[in-house]
């Protein structure tokens, strides 16, 4: 009877086993079929997205950083920088030093998320000891300091100063491209109606939007702008004055005054719906109301702090703007000290036959592409149709900017015309974090297709209109 009894415990202990194993079987075969089809549903690589060099450059240095981000739906299992595996920084953004043989150097990247997609991507850069790097200025003035020495009796002080201005060189000088203009024992500068000007926006770093605080303007700063007034009031400018050069100074918070900038009146067109949307305090003696363009250069050795900026029209002021004097942004790209942004000759601008698309091309120095660090933070854009370079047209009317493209120094600047485009003086600005360059092309009277007349020495163009 034991026996029986033994014998059915053993069968019965055979049956649960043979139960269990071929449950756990199952569950372990429907485990691996889950993992085989969420491995089969992910088909998406990494996205890698390389911010720093970019393709072509040539360094004097031996070693660069290689700045870049890898994003993915899933996680990311691997990455290899030149067959390496490397760890994020922070996240997604790698940055990684790396060492350069002379000559021609391959730099690729290949990442593998845990799906094993992968996705790569290559530049090549240049080692050249020899190779000088025109952004590795430490400082943005490309002159010594000028001094204009008034005479003891200034009957016109606006004509004294551009007569004083033109006899500094042989030919005409960009202010933008000299340390300062300094005036000697001015007379006192009259105070003229408060006015403003527009601080080019910088992509990627954010501005002071109090509307009734002055704007804060880095030393070594150049833009163009026009002057928007908050009074109603007008003023009628004659025909001679409407022509007029009028030359711009800043007087610091220790008094100091520098000659900076050169402003000229635009005429509105009575068509233009922006005409309907601001006020214009000067008009012409038909009634025409007139827009006051200005370029202005933050001297480098003005006093940092409270400043005022005169428009000089004869011996009053047409307008004066309060601003503060702020220091200069530190701006790296990789270990490259990059200094203000500067436009270099030629620059050409086609206008099309029709007149209703525009293109600009420049080569120039330290314009900056989608990775900075600046004040030693890093700072990227993320969107690839942006860049920390960008352009901004003066006044802006009748142009719509379509395509901005930045390759290594160069820019290519597409842009839709329209009607409200009027003849004349049309200045643009090159912005970057570190500051501003000013450029000037010149619309013919009437607009037709074909090339137009550009420089980088807006002043002397002005001069010469």
């Amino acid at each position: 009877m034991n026996l029986v009894r033994i014998s059915l415990i053993l069968v019965l202990c055979f049956v649960f086993q043979f139960l269990f194993s071929f449950n756990s079987n199952a569950n372990l075969v429907k485990f691996t079929q889950n993992q085989t089809n969420t491995s089969t549903n992910d088909h998406v690589p990494p996205v890698i997205t390389l911010t720093f060099p970019e393709d072509l450059d040539i360094f004097s240095d031996s070693n660069t950083d290689v700045i870049f981000t890898v994003t993915d739906n899933v996680s990311v299992k691997q990455v290899l920088l030149n067959g390496n595996p490397v760890s994020p920084a922070t996240e997604a953004l790698y940055s990684e030093n790396i060492s350069l043989k002379l000559g021609e150097n391959s730099i690729s990247i290949i990442a593998t998320d845990s799906s094993n997609n992968s996705s790569n991507t290559s530049i090549k850069v240049t080692y050249d000891p020899s190779h000088t790097d025109e952004g590795d200025n430490t400082t943005d003035t490309e002159g010594q300091t000028e001094t204009i020495t008034l005479p003891p009796a200034v009957d016109n002080l606006n004509a004294t100063l551009i007569e004083q201005f033109t006899a500094l060189s042989n030919k005409l000088i960009d202010i933008a491209s000299i340390g300062s203009i300094e005036i000697a024992n001015p007379p006192p500068i009259p105070e003229g109606e408060p006015a403003m000007v527009q601080v080019p926006e910088v992509e990627g770093l954010e501005r002071n939007t109090n509307p009734d605080a002055p704007p804060e303007i880095p030393k070594g700063f150049s833009f163009a702008s026009t002057i928007d007034f908050n009074e109603n009031s007008t003023v009628t400018i004659s025909n001679e004055e409407k022509d007029a050069q009028n030359t711009v100074v800043l007087v610091d918070g220790t008094g100091k005054t520098f000659l900076v900038g050169l402003a000229f009146f635009n005429e509105i067109n009575q068509g233009n719906n922006n005409s309907l949307r601001k006020n214009y305090r000067f008009q012409t003696t038909g009634g025409n109301p007139l827009e006051l363009t200005t370029t202005l250069t933050i001297p480098a050795d003005a006093s940092e702090g409270d400043a005022t900026v005169s428009i000089l029209n004869k011996n009053t002021s047409l307008a004066s703007i309060s601003l503060k004097v702020a220091p200069q942004k530190e701006i790296k790209v990789g270990k490259r000290i990059v200094g203000r942004p500067q436009i270099k000759e030629p620059i050409i601008v086609t206008v099309n036959k029709n007149v209703t698309k525009l293109t600009l091309k420049t080569n120039g120095k330290n314009f900056i592409g989608r990775s900075a660090i600046i004040d030693g933070k890093l700072e990227r854009l993320v969107a690839r149709a942006k860049f920390f370079t960008n352009i901004t047209f003066v006044p802006s009317d009748g142009i719509k900017i379509k395509k901005f493209s930045l390759l290594k120094n160069k820019i290519t600047l597409k842009a839709n015309l329209d009607s409200t485009v009027k003849p004349g003086i049309k200045l643009f600005n090159i912005i970057t974090p570190k500051g501003a360059d000013i450029g000037a092309i010149i619309f013919p009277d009437p607009i037709t297709g074909g090339n137009l007349e550009a420089t980088s020495k807006p002043e002397g163009l002005i001069l010469n209109h």
